[in-house]
């Protein structure tokens, strides 16, 4: 039935002319050619394989050029092998991969693969493997849609490099010699030749920006390495980014399950919620899980069910303490039942530390305070053993055990079918035992483990080297060095308040701090708020409101303790601002400001952050000097999360008034 717009009828009968040339194709794929032509009106060019439709196998029959990036389109009757469309892509890609434009190496994240079926055919659900299965009346929708990949400098740099392609060759509607210029002559609309992708990605939704990449952080997307890699970098370089797109590059190179993991868990749902917006047809293969919940699922598909009740633990922690700490030696080295719990967790049992001697002769990098090797030593390690006695009694296990069972139970029995890929962020929170667990299971072959993380962000107690668990990455160790989240007064700010303690580069050699760093974000607003106490909340909720522009969403309070969180919820509650516990938040978009601690905003970022209060600073106390150094770092995440706006309060003290 002919079009009632009279500019599509006009391109459908000049794309009936141009595909005249060839007469071998069969009416169904004609019709499909002549869409994609129809298509240059929004912008599309298109590129039919030289031999089509006897295009040879693991070739794309069509490619499209276009403002949602690269398509290389499979044309057929049924729906194709596995292999054949990942022969398909790896080749479409290679076409690309690797080319240099005006703003860096062209990101592998623009090329994505399609297979056409003629209507009525029977297709997959969603999608198979790596690629997008549609029918031939969905063409449209398909290419109406999506996220803007390409700017248009992009657009023509990849169109002139297929140009000189001796296997493709570009069609173009063909109009009547009377008839006016076709349109789409221009690769984009008039409106978008003054906006690159990084402008597009600023000023588009915020969901949007958080999976923004930077044709500078595409190499590491792309790049293949022979056993397990490391990016690392100070806040705001895009690790994170850089992960999820790594993840999706490696999902479509491969058949089998992929795994992200980390520490924080309120982060692997608002990652997986991401990663089915880069790559929904990954989406059914790939788990986003933290470290814990992972080696809770492999013991209980063994038969082992390992549940950890945290009350009845540290129950079991304050009665040891009681008996072996609190009115002796250790406490006089330091009061704080924490440390000492800190100590077990991350020292003893997170390094896997199996008697005395090794507890004697471990370096306890990370833990601030001196422990003297000997009688010191030996009372740590009865306080532990008289912790362990304990969890035996109740029949209890603490996620430490957890990690170090399943570890135990893949040496003894590996994964029938492991990860084709494991990416794990926020890697400097996670224990030595942790990290022995992610090699085993993901083993030391080429682009199996990729580790992500930043020493500097570090507020979990205790340290390491990945050399330490084993992982070999030298060689394969990656920096990130310009920071993408933080507008440019946002990032001065924070980095006065960069953490002291030294930053290494997760194996040991030195890091790159938050004070090397440069925005790439330009402005910004930092609001330092001095005033007393009894207005405080008050200029909290006047700021919030003052912020029309930014939804509640895109909002985040940042405290450093739960029952602070707690009090500055009820505090807007009352009134009557929207908000949400920052540690349920998933993702999703529910029109309240989220609000809740440090440990839970990791990972994370927001338009606008408000900070309260910043905690005391040090008091000299050396026995101290691992929770100030430990509190120095919460604070450089906290500022680090806001993009455009930054909310610091300084109340007075009662002296100061």
């Amino acid at each position: 039935m002919p079009s009632t717009n009279h500019r599509e009828e006009r391109l459908r009968r000049a794309a009936e002319r141009a595909i005249a040339g060839f007469p071998a194709v069969p009416r169904w794929k004609r019709r499909v050619l002549a869409r994609f032509l129809v298509e240059s009106r929004r912008g599309w060019r298109t590129y039919a394989h030289k031999d089509f439709p006897a295009t040879p196998p693991g070739r794309a029959d069509v490619l499209l050029i276009g403002p949602q990036g690269v398509l290389a389109v499979a044309v057929r009757d049924a729906e194709p092998e596995l292999d054949e469309t990942r022969t398909a892509l790896r080749a479409a890609a290679d076409v690309f991969l690797g080319l240099r434009v005006a703003a860096g190496t062209v990101s592998e994240a623009v090329v994505r693969p399609v297979v056409v079926l003629p209507e009525g055919r029977e297709m997959s659900k969603r999608s198979i493997g790596h690629h997008l299965t549609v029918s031939e009346s969905v063409l449209g929708r398909l290419l109406e849609r999506g996220e803007r990949r390409l700017t248009k400098r992009d657009a023509e740099s990849l169109a002139a490099h297929l140009a000189a392609s001796t296997d493709f060759v570009e069609l173009t509607p063909r109009e009547e010699s009377d008839a006016e210029p076709a349109d789409g002559a221009e690769l984009f609309d008039l409106s978008e030749l003054a906006r690159d992708r990084f402008d597009a990605a600023l000023d588009g939704p915020f969901e949007s920006w958080l999976t923004f990449l930077d044709d500078s952080q595409s190499a590491m997307v792309r790049r293949d390495y022979s056993g397990p890699a490391r990016i690392s970098g100070p806040a705001g370089t895009g690790k994170s980014v850089v992960a999820l797109h790594r993840l999706v590059h490696l999902g479509r190179r491969s058949t089998g399950p992929l795994l992200f993991t980390t520490y924080a868990r309120n982060l692997p749902p608002i990652q997986q919620r991401l990663f089915r917006r880069l790559a929904p047809e990954l989406a059914e293969r790939a788990e986003f899980s933290t470290l814990h919940s992972w080696a809770s699922r492999l013991l209980r598909d063994r038969g082992r069910n390992r549940s950890v009740p945290q009350g009845a633990v540290l129950s079991c922690f304050y009665r040891a303490w009681g008996k072996i700490g609190k009115d002796g030696r250790l406490s006089e080295l330091n009061p704080r039942p924490d440390y000492w719990r800190d100590e077990i967790d991350r020292v003893i049992k997170g390094r896997g530390l199996r008697d005395p001697q090794e507890y004697q002769a471990v370096q306890r990098t990370g833990r601030g305070m001196r422990v003297d090797r000997g009688g010191d030593r030996d009372l740590v390690w009865r306080l532990y053993a008289q912790y362990e006695e304990y969890l035996r009694e109740k029949g209890l296990h603490d996620f430490n055990d957890l990690l170090a069972e399943a570890y135990a139970e893949l040496e003894h029995r590996p994964l029938d079918q492991p990860p084709a890929a494991v990416v794990v962020d926020e890697v400097q929170d996670i224990t030595l035992t942790g990290l022995r667990l992610l090699r085993s299971m993901a083993g030391d072959g080429p682009n199996r483990l990729l580790l992500v993380g930043d020493g500097q962000q570090q507020i979990y107690a205790g340290g390491w080297r990945l050399s330490d668990a084993g992982i070999p990455i030298r060689g394969r160790g990656e920096v990130l060095r310009n920071n993408y989240r933080n507008a440019s007064r946002i990032l001065d700010w924070a980095k006065r308040f960069d953490a002291s303690n030294q930053v290494d580069d997760l194996d040991g050699a030195a890091g790159f701090s938050l004070r090397e760093a440069v925005a790439t974000l330009r402005g910004g607003e930092v609001v330092p708020w001095r005033g007393p106490p009894d207005e405080h909340e008050q200029a909290v909720v006047c700021a919030l409101r003052g912020l029309g522009d930014v939804a509640p969403d895109d909002i985040a309070v940042l405290t450093f303790g739960k029952s602070e969180a707690k009090r500055w919820r009820a505090v807007l509650r009352t009134a009557g601002i929207a908000v949400a516990d920052l540690e349920e938040h998933v993702g999703e978009r529910d029109g309240k400001v989220k609000v809740g601690t440090v440990v839970r905003a990791k990972g994370l970022e927001f338009r606008a952050v408000f900070v309260p209060e910043l905690p005391a600073g040090d008091n000299g106390d050396d026995r101290l000097r691992d929770q100030h150094e430990r509190g120095e770092r919460a604070q450089l995440v906290a500022l680090t999360r806001a993009r455009d706006t930054l909310w610091i309060g300084f109340p007075k003290t009662v002296s100061e008034t």
